[in-house]
């Protein structure tokens, strides 16, 4: 276990999976496996035994199946016993289960992830999950949204006349000074982030 590990091309059909594999893998966790390879490529290799027998990696190898991919990435462990490759696999499962979640963050990050119309069903997290996390956020981000639009209008508002002067040459010094605040505080409201919306902390008016 010393040496170290190399990444090398297999083709699929040299993969044979584990007879009894106790991770079950529905076909709508298979499809957004799928779905995780177009958009991020294959980051994980399939973990094989030196006989081509599936260590971890069956739900990957399916997608793989689906995408119609000739060969996959793949790190053989050599010099496992059974009882080690029986242990690994239920060890590789189980232990990622093990984890929690800081729920701010993840609420956080995943309202970063809506606010950039990414598709958040990427991250194996399903609407009614995404929903329950964010039903406390979301109002909180759309008032925030909602105004910062009428504060940006606002805004807009005192300086297109101000600006008017300006470019007539008949604005005066006080005019000038006042509609430099106004855009200074439009591009400030511009950089506030809504999807912190209770943290924000909004520019002063001029």
């Amino acid at each position: 276990m010393s040496e170290k590990l190399k990444i090398v091309y297999r083709p699929l059909q040299e993969l044979s999976p584990y007879a009894h594999n106790a991770r079950t893998h529905s076909p709508e966790q298979v499809a957004q496996l799928v779905e995780n390879i177009k958009q991020f490529g294959w980051t994980n290799p399939v973990l094989i035994d030196e006989k081509g027998e599936i260590i971890a990696g069956h739900g990957r190898v399916m997608a793989a199946e689906m995408l119609k991919m000739d060969s996959v990435p793949v790190i053989v462990l050599s010099g496992l016993t059974d009882e080690q490759k029986k242990a690994y696999r239920l060890a590789d499962n189980r232990l990622p289960m093990n984890a929690g979640w800081d729920e701010d963050l993840l609420r956080m990050e995943l309202s970063d992830l809506i606010n950039a119309d990414f598709d958040v069903s990427l991250t194996g997290f399903i609407p009614t999950e995404i929903d329950e996390l964010l039903t406390d956020v979301l109002p909180g981000i759309r008032e925030a949204e909602e105004t910062k639009n009428n504060l940006m209008q606002v805004a807009s508002e005192h300086i297109a006349p101000l600006q008017d002067a300006a470019d007539l040459e008949i604005a005066t010094e006080e005019e000038i000074s006042l509609l430099e605040a106004w855009k200074k505080y439009r591009v400030l409201l511009n950089r506030v982030d809504t999807s912190t919306a209770q943290d924000i902390e909004w520019p002063a008016l001029p």
